[in-house]
C-alpha cells in the first residue's frame, strides 16, 4: 500500500514539474518573441479580422480618389497645384471637417507660370513678363489651406545620404505623462517633408509611412515616430486633433512602455511601442469620390459634409499596394482612412 501511494505521489510531482517546465519555456518563448512565434500570434490576428470583420455604417471617412478616371479626364500626374486648391475650396465648402492629404508636396510645383517660362525660353518676353505677374501655384494652393483646415504628410527617407538630419520647421506639442515615451518609438533616420510655403499654411503635418510586419501585412500603425529629439504623430493623429480644435495632445507613459495618447479628453489605446492595431473592414466604393467628380462640381456635397476626408491615389502606378489581414490588397489611403474609423468606432 505504501508504495503504491509513493507511486502515485511520485506521478504527481512528476506532472507537476512537467507542468512547471513547460511555463517555464512558454514564459521564455514570450520573453525572447522569436519570429515564429510572433507569426503564429498575427495569423490568429488575422484569422479573427476575417471572422470578425468591422462593421463600419455611418462612413466618417470619405477618399477623394485620383483614379484612373480622373487621370484620364485631368492628364498625368502630378497636377497643377491649382486643381489640388480646387478640390480643397470645393470640398470644404460642402462641410468637410478637415482635409487629410496622402501626398508629400516636397517640390515647387514644376508647372507654375514662372517654372514654364524658364522651360520655354521661345515666349515672347510680353508673355513671359505676364506669366511672371501670375501668383504661384504653390500660393493659390497654400490660400486654400487657409480657407480650410488641411493636414499634409511627412514620409520617412528611405535614402538617409539625401538629408541627414534635416531639421524640422514645425513639430507640433505633445504632453508627456507619465515618463519619457522615446526610447519606445520607431525612430527615423530622414524625413521627406513639404515646401516652406505648403508646411506654413497647413494646420497640421502628419507622417503616413506604415510599417508592414515581418510577413508584409499592415495590422498596426505607428501613431507616433521619433525624429532625432522630436516626436511627431500620424496623419491619422493630425486629422483627429485639428478636426476637434486642440492645440497638443498628450502622450501616456507606464513601466511597460506608451499606454495610450488623449486628444481632446479622448484616450486612444495603443500597443507598448504606440501603434494602433487596425480593425479592417472589406473595400467598399460607399468612402470613395472621383477626384474628377470635384473638379467639376459633379461631387454630392453630403459625401463631405461632417466627414474627415482624405485625397490620396488608386490609379495604378501613383500608390503602394499593401497586404492586409483580410487576405485583400489595399492602397495606402484606404488603409488611412480605415484607421480613422477604427479609432472613431
Amino acid at each position: 500500500m505504501i508504495g503504491s501511494k509513493l507511486k502515485k505521489l511520485g506521478g504527481w510531482l512528476g506532472g507537476r514539474w512537467v507542468s512547471a517546465g513547460l511555463l517555464v519555456l512558454m514564459l521564455a518563448l514570450r520573453a525572447v518573441d522569436p519570429a515564429p512565434v510572433q507569426i503564429v500570434r498575427l495569423k490568429l490576428f488575422d484569422f479573427y479580422q476575417q471572422l470578425s470583420p468591422r462593421v463600419e455604417t455611418g462612413w466618417p471617412v470619405t477618399i477623394v480618389d485620383i483614379d484612373e478616371r480622373s487621370i484620364q479626364a485631368l492628364g498625368q500626374w502630378p497636377w497643377p497645384r491649382t486643381l489640388l486648391a480646387t478640390i480643397v475650396d470645393r470640398v470644404t465648402r460642402a462641410g468637410a471637417v478637415v482635409v487629410g492629404f496622402d501626398i508629400v508636396f516636397s517640390e515647387p510645383d514644376r508647372l507654375s507660370p514662372t517654372e514654364l517660362t524658364k522651360h520655354l525660353p521661345q515666349l515672347p518676353s510680353d508673355v513671359q513678363q505676364s506669366l511672371a505677374g501670375l501668383p504661384s501655384n504653390d500660393r493659390v494652393f497654400g490660400d486654400s489651406f487657409r480657407r480650410s483646415r488641411v493636414v499634409i504628410a511627412r514620409a520617412a527617407r528611405t535614402n538617409t545620404a539625401e538629408a541627414p538630419g534635416q531639421p524640422l520647421r514645425r513639430v507640433t506639442p505633445a504632453a508627456e505623462i507619465g515618463g519619457n515615451p522615446r526610447p519606445y518609438l520607431l525612430r527615423l533616420a530622414a524625413i521627406l517633408d513639404n515646401i516652406e510655403e505648403l508646411d506654413a499654411a497647413a494646420a497640421g503635418r502628419g507622417i503616413v509611412s506604415l510599417a508592414p510586419e515581418h510577413d508584409g501585412v499592415v495590422r498596426r500603425v505607428p501613431a507616433l515616430v521619433r525624429y532625432g529629439d522630436a516626436i511627431l504623430p500620424a496623419l491619422f493623429m493630425e486629422m483627429l486633433r485639428v478636426a476637434t480644435g486642440q492645440k497638443a495632445y498628450a502622450i501616456r507613459v507606464d513601466e511597460a512602455g506608451i499606454a495610450g495618447l488623449v486628444v481632446a479628453g479622448v484616450k486612444i489605446p495603443t500597443a507598448r511601442r504606440g501603434e494602433v492595431w487596425v480593425r479592417y473592414r472589406p473595400p467598399d466604393t460607399a468612402r470613395l469620390v472621383s477626384a474628377i467628380h470635384v473638379v467639376e462640381g459633379q461631387a454630392d456635397p453630403a459625401s463631405f459634409r461632417g466627414k474627415l476626408v482624405l485625397v490620396g491615389a488608386t490609379a495604378t502606378g501613383l500608390y503602394d499596394i499593401l497586404a492586409t489581414p483580410l487576405g485583400v490588397m489595399m492602397p495606402g489611403v484606404e488603409i488611412q482612412a480605415q484607421l480613422l474609423e477604427t479609432v472613431l468606432s
